[in-house]
């Protein structure tokens, strides 16, 4: 087993045994502060979580696959050089919000996710460097 998949298990087993009223596998950070750009729009990210990502409504059938960037940001500084491109598919439009889940996550992206919310909510991941 490689390390992210222990490390996927790990965060799986314990956000399973602290919410059990909540379906979600990964806590999901709002206001997370990173900026999306996909299919030539530049979008702000209302929430993120190591399984995907919360855009404003885009007019997506469900089912659709995009490769997405992601750039953290520091208020109004869009930090490009830890941007990363990401594979997506879209789940669900609601009302206000286009929901997108991540196809294939890579050590790369959980690392560029746990160390920019690391830096948003001031606690140092302990698992990436």
């Amino acid at each position: 087993m490689n390390s992210y998949s222990r490390i996927r298990r790990t965060l799986t087993s314990r956000m399973a045994n602290t919410q059990t009223d909540d379906r979600r596998r990964f806590q999901r950070y709002t206001g997370a502060g990173m900026t999306a750009i996909l299919n030539g729009k530049v979008v702000d990210v209302d929430d993120v979580s190591l399984g995907g990502l919360r855009l404003p409504r885009m007019e997506l059938a469900r089912g659709t696959e995009l490769t997405v960037q992601l750039m953290p940001r520091v208020g109004d500084r869009l930090l490009v050089n830890e941007n990363i491109h990401v594979r997506t598919m879209v789940v669900r439009n609601c009302d206000a919000w286009t929901h997108l889940h991540f196809t294939a996550m890579t050590y790369t992206i959980a690392k560029a996710i746990i160390r920019h919310m690391g830096r948003v909510t001031g606690v140092k991941p302990f698992m990436v460097r």
